[in-house]
């Protein structure tokens, strides 16, 4: 997804993206989905514009530290005909309480820099990462050898594999920290924030509803 950046997003309905709030809360004039293919370069991969999208109410970006930093993202039937091929996540809720203890390791996906001052990926990688900490609000992993989140994967998911191996995306990404050591990003030893989809589903159920019921309160 592309807004005013270069972000990610999850499907959890046949009209609706959830993004990071940062990834759109800056003016824009289109906000582009692209869908259907690995590789962003690949003919396959289809291009569609969003109708509209709505940030959380208490995301304030930096003034709270990226609290609620969460978005819906709103296509129309039109657009969103092109992406038929583009699953609806199972998000949210896991089968076991989501702690380190049962889920000591997610995945994460994302288009994002190979590294701090690389180029932004054309193909989708994914890496396993340690989760340290779950809260309600947000989900705190730390990298592996240096492979973790980076700019241009906000908005992407972090999933963890159930027992029956079904996946389940139980964040999105929000915060990249720094290096603890070198004070870098994206390299060695750091820890990245994703929003605990867990903690927010209540709200993504209602702004679902109250633009489905009222359109008008959403655009």
């Amino acid at each position: 997804m592309i807004a005013s950046g270069h972000c990610g997003a999850v499907r959890v309905a046949r009209n609706w993206f959830v993004t990071a709030a940062h990834c759109i809360d800056e003016p824009f004039d289109e906000i582009r989905v692209i869908g259907e293919a690995a590789n962003l370069r690949s003919p396959e991969a289809k291009r569609t514009s969003a109708e509209y999208a709505v940030c959380h109410a208490g995301y304030q970006g930096t003034d709270n530290a990226y609290a609620n930093d969460i978005a819906l993202v709103h296509l129309s039937e039109e657009q969103v005909a092109g992406l038929s091929n583009v699953p609806v996540a199972r998000f949210g809720a896991t089968n076991r309480p989501l702690a380190p203890a049962n889920y000591p390791t997610g995945e994460m996906a994302g288009w994002g820099l190979t590294r701090f001052d690389g180029q932004l990926s054309n193909d989708l990688l994914t890496t396993r990462l340690k989760i340290t900490h779950a809260g309600p609000a947000a989900i705190t992993v730390a990298s592996d050898n240096g492979a973790g989140p980076c700019i241009g994967d906000s908005g992407g998911p972090l999933y963890v594999t159930e027992a029956d191996g079904s996946k389940t995306v139980v964040g999105i990404l929000s915060v990249v920290e720094q290096n603890r050591t070198t004070g870098h990003f994206c390299e060695g030893e750091y820890n990245g924030r994703y929003t605990n989809l867990q903690g927010y589903g209540d709200w993504i159920t209602s702004v679902m509803a109250l633009c489905e019921n009222e359109p008008g309160a959403c655009r």
